[in-house]
């Protein structure tokens, strides 16, 4: 019972809301409902925007936000897809940050075992693009969200065994997102708390599975651990550059490369969908997420050139669910670009003048926010990593305004990583 309360979503919320755990308000839609181009009466009862995804999945994978019934209609499609019982749910989106809680039950004991803070972004996708640990909350907001917590593992009748929990400290106060029969995934259990604390949980939850005690769970030490995503925009990896330069930053602990050469890869839309993971130790929280930062940034994805995937995330008409690296200050008009890249394509040799860079205008890129990108760099860094990579020329003009143009669409879309890629379709590199 246990098992089946802590795997289906449909149930897990039923069982909670019975005990009077604070759960989001929720309903069940299947493919029968689904073919007749609806979701039923029991989901246009709440109240939007709603979070769309499958009923037993994993990683994040079908669950997106939903503004309005047409799109939840279309995601509950999609979803559906990700369900082995061929179900979705759609519940009510809860304001909030987001929280990961490990714990091992055994006799009457819940024994709390990481408390992190979870960073979400990318709208209208949930993608976790890292955790840090211990979480920064004050000794007041963590009490009351354990006590949620624990309330959640004992209705749930989880135990003796592991517990995990995806809590959000909403408006209305703690509440349970998820609750799994496990340890964490994600790299929380086996890697960043074990750093932080010098406490082996795998090894507690063995023993415990064993119908032993746990052993000693105090920490040993108290450090903070930073855990953070490479992700990549659209295309075709080509190779992955700065892995040996990441893995040197004083800190980094970890660096897990998820993907090479040879794979498509696509903008995030689940939790399943990055390039690497890194984690940093340090005995500060600003120390610990720099150094994770740093070794991020260092990564360089290259993609290979002229790729119809790519040159439509950075020259086609964007969707409002793809942010944007660097932030036009103002409306850029969409596809703007797309015949240029057609055109570049069709190049043969680069024009002579331009001998594999670019002379472009310093003041070209004042047109964009140059805010940190989803890389930890800024926008004076990617021009400086272009410059001194030999791939663009500042000038106090430009030979080519389209040309320019091109280039900063493809920044202000992809980072240095759309430029590297916009600027060797062009020169054939």
């Amino acid at each position: 019972e246990a098992a089946l309360n802590a795997t289906d979503k449909f149930r897990m919320r039923g069982v909670l809301r019975a005990a009077g755990v604070a759960v989001p308000d929720f309903a069940l839609v299947d493919e029968a409902t689904l073919a007749r181009d609806s979701l039923g009466a029991e989901v246009e009862r709440l109240v939007l925007p709603v979070v769309v995804k499958p009923v037993d999945s994993m990683g994040a994978r079908g669950v997106v936000r939903a503004d309005d019934w047409d799109q939840a209609i279309g995601y509950a499609r999609s979803a559906v897809a990700y369900s082995r019982s061929r179900r979705v749910i759609v519940e009510e989106l809860i304001d909030g940050p987001e929280f990961s809680i490990d714990a091992l039950a055994y006799g009457d004991t819940i024994q709390i075992t990481g408390f992190a803070d979870r960073h979400i972004v990318f709208p209208p996708y949930f993608i976790e693009i890292g955790h840090t640990l211990p979480t920064a909350l004050s000794d007041g907001d963590q009490a009351a969200i354990i006590a949620e917590f624990e309330r959640a593992v004992r209705a749930l009748g989880i135990g003796p065994g592991a517990a995990k929990g995806d809590m959000k400290l909403s408006s209305r106060g703690p509440v349970v997102g998820e609750i799994a029969a496990r340890l964490s995934g994600g790299y929380m259990s086996g890697w960043t708390y074990p750093l932080a604390t010098g406490v082996n949980l795998s090894e507690a939850a063995i023993r415990i599975a064993l119908g032993e005690p746990p052993g000693a769970l105090r920490p040993r030490w108290n450090r903070t651990s930073a855990e953070r995503a490479v992700v990549s925009i659209p295309g075709v990896i080509e190779r992955v550059d700065g892995v040996d330069s990441a893995r040197a930053v004083a800190g980094v602990e970890e660096l897990f490369l998820l993907r090479g050469p040879g794979d498509s890869i696509r903008f995030p839309q689940n939790n399943v969908e990055k390039v690497a993971n890194v984690i940093a130790v340090a005995d500060s929280r600003d120390a610990a997420t720099d150094a994770a930062m740093r070794a991020v940034s260092a990564i360089d994805v290259v993609l290979s050139p002229g790729m119809p995937a790519t040159d439509q995330f950075l020259f086609g008409v964007k969707p409002d669910t793809i942010p944007y690296a660097y932030a036009p200050r103002t409306q850029a008009r969409d596809g703007s670009a797309t015949s240029l890249i057609a055109w570049s394509h069709a190049v043969t040799a680069p024009p002579a003048d331009y001998r594999f860079r670019l002379p472009v205008r310093a003041q070209c890129f004042d047109a964009l926010d140059g805010s940190p990108d989803w890389s930890g760099r800024s926008l004076a860094s990617t021009i400086d990593t272009l410059r001194r990579s030999g791939m663009l020329l500042l000038r106090e003009s430009t030979a080519d305004p389209s040309l320019e143009r091109l280039l900063v669409q493809a920044i202000s879309r992809g980072g240095l990583q759309g430029a590297r890629y916009a600027l060797r379709s062009l020169y054939r590199t």
